[in-house]
C-alpha cells in the first residue's frame, strides 16, 4: 500500500475514532463490533459502517468513506484485505475502549465504545 493510500486510510480512521463508537446488534460484545466497523470503514461500506454508529456520527462515516472513495481501485482492493485483531479491551460500565491491532503493517488503533439502548455504538465525546 501507498503512502498516499495509507496516509487517507489512517486520516480517516482517525476522524472516526474523534466523533464516533461502535453499535452492534443485541448482545453483541464491544470489540466484535469495533472489528466489524474499522473492516466496513476499511473498506468504504458506508452502509455497514453506519449500521454500528450513532445517528449523529452517520455523517462522519459518509465523508470518510468519501474521501477513501478517491483512491484507485488497486488500492482500495488491497484495504479491503486487512485484518484487524482485538489485542485489548477495557470496559467500565456502558462505555469501552477497544485496542485494535492491524496484522499487515502492526498498526494499532483505538475505538472509544458507549452502550446505546443495550447496543454498542461508536459516540462522539
Amino acid at each position: 500500500m501507498n503512502q498516499i493510500s495509507k496516509t487517507i486510510r489512517y486520516t480517516a480512521v482517525l476522524l472516526v475514532l474523534a466523533c464516533m463508537t461502535i453499535s452492534g446488534c443485541g448482545g453483541e460484545k464491544p470489540e466484535s463490533v469495533a472489528v466489524k466497523f474499522m473492516t466496513a470503514v476499511n473498506s468504504g461500506d458506508v452502509a455497514m459502517a453506519k449500521k454500528y454508529s450513532t445517528a449523529e456520527a452517520g455523517a462522519a462515516v459518509e465523508f470518510i468513506c468519501g474521501i477513501a472513495a478517491m483512491v484507485p481501485e488497486e488500492q482500495k482492493t488491497e484495504a479491503k484485505k486487512v485484518v484487524f485483531t482485538v489485542s485489548k479491551v477495557d470496559m467500565e460500565g456502558d462505555t469501552a475502549t477497544v485496542y485494535l491491532d492491524e496484522k499487515v503493517s502492526g498498526d494499532s488503533v483505538t475505538v472509544p465504545m458507549v452502550k446505546e439502548s443495550g447496543k454498542w455504538k461508536a459516540a462522539t465525546k
